[in-house]
């Protein structure tokens, strides 16, 4: 079994490793991506990444200055917490109009000359317009536009309500039924 890690100072001590395996019994080899080659290894991480670390840092930072507005602080860190806000983070990223970045992140990795018109998320999700949330008529501030049905909801609609399970236009709506 092989264990592949990239070449970041933080993971790179091999001490880190023996005390795993020892712990552990099955048996790996540790192998180091070459530095300097993230873009041919790992072309998402030329800009795809960044992005998605953008919208994750607003809904960990709006949970935390205004969690309490809930009833209860949010626990970002429990389970399902994580697994909730990663799918949310999926289905906002998963909207035909983020394809380009994709394409737009292997064209920075010098993958393909192929460089299409990209809309950072920033400009897809944040660059609200609205003064209230535009599902049911909540008057509540928007938290940011969803990028599947291009309405801008607040956090308790995104985030509490499960916005991708209610989009119209996201692929999970009416499933359930």
């Amino acid at each position: 079994m092989a264990y592949i890690i990239d070449h970041w100072s933080g993971q790179i001590d091999p001490k880190l490793y023996d005390e795993f395996e020892k712990k552990n019994s099955p048996k790996f080899d540790l192998i180091l991506v070459p530095e300097i080659t993230t873009a041919h290894c790992q072309p998402l991480d030329c800009y795809f990444n960044r992005e998605l670390k953008y919208i994750a840092r607003k809904i960990y930072s709006y949970a935390i200055v205004h969690g309490d507005e809930f009833g209860e602080p949010i626990k970002l860190v429990d389970r399902n917490s994580i697994l909730k806000t990663q799918s949310l983070l999926h289905f906002l990223l998963s909207a035909p109009i983020f394809k380009p970045m994709i394409i737009h992140s292997w064209f920075c990795a010098g993958l393909t000359t192929n460089n299409p018109a990209v809309l950072n998320a920033y400009s897809a999700c944040f660059k609200l317009i609205m003064t209230g949330c535009t599902i049911c008529n909540c008057q509540t501030a928007p938290f940011i536009c969803c990028s599947w049905c291009r309405k801008e909801i607040c956090f308790t609609h995104f985030y509490h309500d499960y916005h991708m399970m209610n989009c119209e236009s996201g692929p999970y709506y009416n499933r359930l039924s």
